[in-house]
């Protein structure tokens, strides 16, 4: 259970999500999708019972733990979160940061391994070519892409997309999720998508 004051936000009895599964949570805005999403990246502690997310407890007050399931766990949210400045290539390479040394990410050398899988990543989200370009001079399908694109540096184990189409208009929101689910389903991923559209 998830209470905020007085109002239950969330009340989920038992949910088990395995390994590689894609599972799309369905409902209305306030239902506790995000809440749910919010819990299993260990943004948010449960008040009562318990969530384990690849063993661990997401909300670890551990930081090493809390660190490495943080790493384990990628996240597409509805407002994408993009640093609007940075290039496309810049903001899929921060996808990288939890397994490149801190200091090399911030002076922004990475390895050349990293720099081939974003190449290609850009070209898997079909992006290719705009990877100099701002985020800001992109349209919001394109800046989906780059969320996905990073999502995808991250090499998680899970992808939580929370209302990852939300923005789009409607053919938009669906080119942009089969390439989430295709790009997953190249990978040994688990992918939960909360979603308030039943048509998607």
């Amino acid at each position: 259970h998830v209470l905020f004051g007085r109002t239950l936000a969330l009340d989920v009895e038992h949910l088990e999500i395995g390994a590689g599964e894609r599972v799309f949570v369905l409902g209305h805005s306030g239902s506790g999708k995000t809440t749910l999403a919010r819990l299993i990246k260990g943004r948010l502690r449960p008040t009562t019972g318990r969530v384990e997310v690849l063993g661990g407890d997401p909300a670890s007050s551990q930081r090493t733990q809390r660190r490495e399931l943080q790493r384990r766990v990628a996240m597409v949210d509805q407002e994408f979160y993009l640093v609007p400045r940075l290039t496309v290539v810049a903001n899929i390479l921060n996808g990288a940061l939890g397994r490149v040394p801190p200091l090399r990410s911030l002076l922004g050398v990475y390895p050349s391994d990293v720099w081939e899988r974003a190449d290609g990543i850009l070209r898997e989200v079909e992006l290719e070519g705009l990877g100099h370009r701002r985020v800001e001079t992109l349209s919001g399908g394109q800046r989906q892409r780059t969320a996905i694109a990073r999502a995808l540096m991250q090499e998680a184990d899970i992808i939580i997309a929370d209302e990852p189409v939300s923005n789009l208009d409607p053919e938009l929101a669906e080119d942009a999720l089969r390439l989430l689910v295709d790009c997953v389903a190249r990978r040994d991923v688990t992918l939960l998508v909360n979603l308030h559209q039943p048509e998607l």
